[in-house]
């Protein structure tokens, strides 16, 4: 079940990479077949606007140009291939949401059709593939670390420490409780001569490496276990 939610959140994070919403196609389909009439005008440029126009000097704009490309004034092929696109073109520069796109893509620069999607040129990463970039990056340094560390510590010899005495009783309760099956020790015993030296200190098993423990495994592994536990019904 882990291992599913594992794959179902890469999935989701990498398909999200090109995924463009349907006002940016929208945008893209328009801003196209405006290129088609004029490869070197924007919905600014054909409506003669500055970007920073208001709505009202927009739709004042709007009217004026209407007039200039309607087919009763004007018989091109080209006037009317624009004239057709007038509408959409100041509809979305009305919508506050669809030119806020719009700006972003210009700046930004429109990507082109390839095959069954948009695609832009050159390479830019959206911000999906920059975050898995980047864990991608950390879980494969934080792997070589995990086995580095590993090698370091199997093939260095343990540093013998100097072993203290143990002087009073309850020291050496202390000591015991740390380690599995260790003898009971009475204070008659003790008092003949019971110090830390005789007790075996038990050597700890060195973890191996696995990969379920870098971080783009265990991220959806901590977010899908909080909402299995949100989803868990509270004993009464």
């Amino acid at each position: 079940m882990r291992i599913n939610s594992i794959f179902l959140f890469l999935v989701t994070l990498f398909s999200v990479v090109q995924c463009w919403e349907p006002e940016d196609q929208a945008i893209f389909e328009l801003q196209d077949a405006l290129k088609k009439v004029d490869p070197k005008a924007n919905f600014y440029s054909i409506l003669e606007v500055d970007k920073t126009a208001d709505t009202k000097t927009i739709n004042k704009a709007y009217r004026k140009v209407s007039l200039q490309y309607h087919p009763d004034k004007n018989s091109s092929e080209e006037a009317a291939a624009l004239y057709k696109l007038l509408t959409s073109i100041q509809a979305t520069l009305k919508n506050k949401k669809l030119r806020a796109l719009y700006d972003k893509h210009l700046k930004r620069g429109f990507p082109v059709w390839r095959g069954n999607n948009y695609h832009y040129n050159r390479f830019e990463p959206s911000v999906p593939l920059v975050i898995l970039m980047v864990l991608l990056f950390v879980s494969f340094a934080q792997y070589l670390t995990a086995w580095a560390m590993y090698y370091k510590r199997k093939l260095t010899p343990p540093v013998e420490e100097e072993k203290e005495t143990i002087k009073t009783y309850t020291q050496l309760k202390k000591e015991l409780k740390k380690q599995k099956d260790a003898p009971v020790i009475s204070k008659k015993e003790f008092r003949k001569g019971i110090s830390s030296e005789s007790i075996k200190v038990e050597e700890q098993e060195i973890p191996t490496p696995s990969i379920m423990d870098v971080v783009i495994v265990q991220l959806p592994m901590c977010i899908y276990s909080k909402f299995t536990k949100s989803d868990k019904p509270k004993a009464e």
